[in-house]
């Protein structure tokens, strides 16, 4: 079989989406983030346990927010179920509203610097300890590069910023 035929199959092909998570998909993407969590906790715990609970509070609030603002569109948070079961979060309740629509400027406005806070807050402590500044960002990198390589091109959450399913295999999933 040529190229062309294979990529004309595979363009086709809706069967590989994800249309429902499994716990070990949240286990496995709760570890790859609790690398650069756990490094920015325990560095930050090392010097100050003041800023340690800014940090934890901080985190929780912009948790929150992330969970409103991008959470809640997606297909996962949509089905009609008490509790989340999706990769990052399982059995955990819905305590906001699904929001079946794409998402505005401001959802993506704050998801971004939620991220964003929620990165460069510790860096001040890790950048004392030059390894695990390393280790910081390879984990980090290491964990964007595996979500688009394994996740992003087979996820049903169309509306997602990092979404990379092309538009054919969206039509027809949609007409399913």
């Amino acid at each position: 079989m040529n190229m062309k035929a294979s990529s004309k199959i595979d363009e086709c092909d809706i069967s590989y989406l994800k249309t429902e998570h499994k716990p070990y998909d949240c286990l496995y993407w709760c570890m790859m983030v609790l690398i650069p969590i756990i490094i920015s906790c325990v560095l930050i715990a090392r010097d100050s346990i003041y800023w340690f609970v800014v940090y934890l509070i901080v985190f929780i609030i912009l948790q929150i927010l992330i969970n409103k603002s991008l959470c809640t569109h997606c297909p996962h948070y949509c089905k009609k179920t008490k509790k989340l079961q999706c990769m990052f979060q399982w059995n955990t309740p819905k305590i906001f509203k699904a929001k079946p629509v794409p998402l505005k400027l401001i959802d993506k406005m704050v998801i971004l610097i939620s991220i964003i806070i929620i990165c460069l807050f510790p860096i001040y402590w890790i950048w004392q300890d030059k390894l695990l500044f390393i280790i910081y960002i390879i984990s980090g990198i290491n964990f964007i590069f595996t979500l688009k390589k394994y996740e992003c091109h087979r996820c049903i959450y169309f509306y997602c910023p990092g979404n990379s399913v092309t538009e054919n295999k969206r039509k027809k999933f949609n007409a399913l």
